[in-house]
């Protein structure tokens, strides 16, 4: 008699196009790392619908990442399975309002504008999925885990990401800023041209670099980059552009 837990799923409806892909790379994320929720990707509604009737309850949301408007709401009321499972819709936020009409009579259908999600304003919008799950009552990893020993723990987590096989991998320049970190004959000049290839991390850097706390107050000028990474140190900064990332 199998006694292993149910796995949970996330099902994500992606249309082709490269926001879509990002957005579901995001989606992917956010139910791996958090959730511990295995995801399954398919093209269409058409597939949707298969993979409902393959996983059945074990499908304990779904995303839809598209750049055109649904017209039916039976659609929704579908892939919400009958408005029992949370249903994230990432449209353009052009398509909110005629959305929000579509689903005014179900209750698990969040709205999620997708300009902004991988800035400053996207913070917000995370906080809003995560905000839903809350409410619509699926807990992250280790939520209810108050009074738990250490060894019940590590049951759960590993009850929780057990065969999980779409957790996505590291940025590539990450793993050549780690590569060249790592490296006894990697220079500093190496890791600048690595660095200055990823804007983001670039203004982190800088801010950092020239922060009171490592210029000094007495400092009138301000560090050059490549000063900057003598000062801090390779591994340092090489740590802070991973966490950027």
């Amino acid at each position: 008699m199998n006694t292993e837990p149910q796995q949970d799923y996330g099902l994500i409806v992606q249309q082709a196009g490269k926001a879509q892909y990002v957005l579901a790379k995001f989606a992917v994320l956010l139910l791996n790392y958090q959730y511990g929720i295995h995801t399954k990707i398919v093209r269409d509604f058409v597939e949707a619908a298969s993979a409902f009737r393959d996983l059945g309850s074990q499908i304990r949301c779904t995303f839809v990442i598209q750049s055109e408007s649904i017209r039916n709401p039976a659609v929704l009321m579908g892939l919400s399975r009958r408005d029992t499972v949370p249903l994230f819709l990432l449209v353009p936020e052009k398509l909110i309002a005629e959305h929000r009409k579509l689903a005014v009579k179900l209750n698990k259908v969040e709205l999620c504008a997708w300009e902004g999600f991988s800035g400053k304003k996207g913070t917000s919008q995370r906080d809003q999925v995560s905000k839903a799950f809350k409410d619509f009552g699926v807990s992250g990893m280790l939520e209810g885990s108050e009074g738990k020993s250490y060894e019940e723990l590590q049951q759960l987590v590993e009850n929780r990401i057990r065969e999980l096989k779409s957790l996505p991998s590291l940025p590539e320049v990450v793993m050549r800023i780690m590569k060249i970190v790592n490296d006894p004959e990697g220079s500093v000049t190496d890791l600048e041209r690595v660095l200055f290839s990823d804007p983001s991390i670039v203004q982190k850097l800088l801010q950092v670099f020239n922060s009171a706390a490592l210029s000094g107050a007495a400092r009138q000028t301000k560090w050059t980059f490549k000063e900057g990474i003598m000062r801090l140190g390779m591994r340092k900064v090489g740590a802070i552009a991973a966490q950027v990332k």
